[in-house]
């Protein structure tokens, strides 16, 4: 969609980059994961190389989920990823989906924009 296209512009909140690859650096290997749709991933991996996040794998929804709320897709994508990954940490910037991280066991930091909450 043309909003996915614009986003590739999109700014990159500084520290969590820096975090995320200092986690990398670290042995820790980052995965995004995204509600934006399958059709998104070329828009979204250019923006990840843009902003020079070098990440292990990338979860975008299936486009058949469209319909599915974020929390619903991400609680679905999070049962896949444990299949390959054992996530420890989540940089989140909807609330009811940092929530949901935190229900699911994994800590988690609420991004709003330059700001940090938790």
């Amino acid at each position: 969609t043309a909003f996915h296209e614009a986003a590739i512009h999109a700014p990159v909140v500084g520290w969590v980059a820096r975090e995320v690859n200092r986690s990398r650096q670290q042995g820790i290997a980052p995965i995004a994961v995204s509600a934006r749709p399958e059709s998104a991933r070329t828009f979204t991996e250019q923006w990840l190389e843009r902003v020079e996040l070098d990440m292990t794998a990338l979860f975008l929804r299936p486009n058949a989920w469209v319909t599915w709320s974020d929390v619903e897709a991400k609680r679905t994508m999070l049962t896949q990823i444990r299949h390959s990954f054992d996530p420890i940490y989540a940089y989140e910037d909807k609330p009811e989906i940092a929530s949901m991280w935190e229900s699911e066991g994994i800590p988690t930091t609420l991004v709003l924009s330059e700001s940090l909450t938790r």
